[in-house]
């Protein structure tokens, strides 16, 4: 991550450095990421109200749609 010039908090979860880089992934302009896409299944630190995921600890069912770079929605299912 830091070849790349993303600096992490040392103290931050795993998710919040997942979430952290998928900000700076967005920030930072890339034309792949200027489609339509949906990020799903987070970190359980991001989201500890959803759903937890049925297959794969630690994951929650969660996912957001991205037009164009930016966030058009987020949607999880809670018990």
């Amino acid at each position: 991550m830091r070849r790349h010039g993303f600096e992490a908090d040392p103290k931050a979860s795993r998710g919040r450095l997942i979430d952290d880089l998928k900000s700076a992934m967005f920030r930072s302009g890339n034309p792949a990421l200027r489609q339509a896409l949906f990020l799903t299944d987070y970190p359980l630190e991001i989201s500890p109200l959803a759903k937890h995921h049925v297959e794969i600890p630690g994951l929650v069912d969660r996912f957001q749609p991205f037009i164009g770079g930016l966030e058009s929605a987020m949607l999880y299912r809670i018990e």
